[in-house]
């Protein structure tokens, strides 16, 4: 069965993997980004990196994950989408997730390219110094719709050489923050 989110610009198929699974929704009209949730039912495999980098699969004996500090999991959603062509899907860390647990994407921004049709999974990190539960049906990040076209533009990337130096010429000397905060 295919169910579809509508949006302003488009109707996006997506294909529910798992009759259990939670179809993303926006929370309200002016939500710019849509929720979406974890898919961990019962008798589920998931898999993960412990904090000491070891990789395991689990079975789910009950629909929720324990993530130990400093472990990634790899969160099934039980969908998959037909993003539009000249699209990625984009993914990001809920704030109060983040905030008040610990848990972010371990990628900073997950991007789900417009040629993927397998399942979209999150994956997920806890920062925090404790233990936190991710449950079936809770809303663990939010996606977004971004073009990959500016102005109707495709860009193409080309080896810079030696010839070309007046494209690296810059006043600034530093990187990552040397701006400065204030």
């Amino acid at each position: 069965m295919t169910l579809q989110i509508a949006t302003k610009l488009n109707i996006i198929p997506i294909r529910r993997l798992h009759p259990e699974a939670k179809l993303p929704t926006f929370a309200t009209k002016q939500s710019a980004c849509f929720d979406i949730s974890a898919c961990l039912p019962m008798g589920g495999a998931i898999k993960a990196y412990t904090n000491k980098n070891e990789l395991h699969t689990r079975t789910l004996n009950e629909p929720q994950v324990l993530l130990a500090p400093g472990e990634r999991y790899l969160i099934p959603t039980g969908w998959a989408i037909a993003c539009p062509e000249d699209y990625s899907l984009r993914l990001y860390s809920r704030s109060g997730l983040a905030w008040k647990q610990g848990l972010m994407l371990v990628n900073g921004v997950g991007i789900v390219d417009s040629d993927y049709r397998h399942e979209v999974c999150v994956l997920f990190i806890n920062t925090s110094r404790c233990a936190t539960t991710i449950e079936h049906g809770m809303r663990i990040c939010q996606g977004e719709f971004v073009s990959r076209l500016v102005s109707n533009q495709t860009f193409q990337l080309n080896e810079a050489h030696a010839a070309d130096d007046e494209w690296f010429t810059t006043q600034r000397t530093g990187g990552f923050g040397s701006t400065g905060v204030k």
